[in-house]
């Protein structure tokens, strides 16, 4: 994982989006925010030690930085017991 020392942890956070004012400012806005009150929406940066990091899935997966996708959605994940199923049909 690489870390950019200019936001810290948020630059390789899949939660993470980046928001661009049109006064050409840039926000990172934290999008596990929405479903964790504890972590605030916009935070203050460098930030180093968060208890809603997940790293990036990687260019063009679920949650990448700018993707505008919602993290955890449509994984592909199968729930337990049907990968098992779905051999046997």
């Amino acid at each position: 994982m690489r870390v950019d020392f200019g936001v810290g942890l948020c630059g390789a956070c899949r939660w993470r989006r980046t928001i661009e004012s049109g006064k050409g400012s840039t926000f990172h806005l934290c999008e596990r925010s929405k479903i964790d009150a504890s972590l605030p929406k916009y935070p203050r940066l460098p930030v180093w030690m968060c208890h809603g990091f997940e790293p990036t899935t990687g260019v063009g997966g679920h949650g990448d930085p700018g993707s505008g996708e919602t993290p955890g959605a449509g994984e592909g994940r199968a729930a337990p017991g049907e990968a098992a199923e779905a051999d046997e049909a």
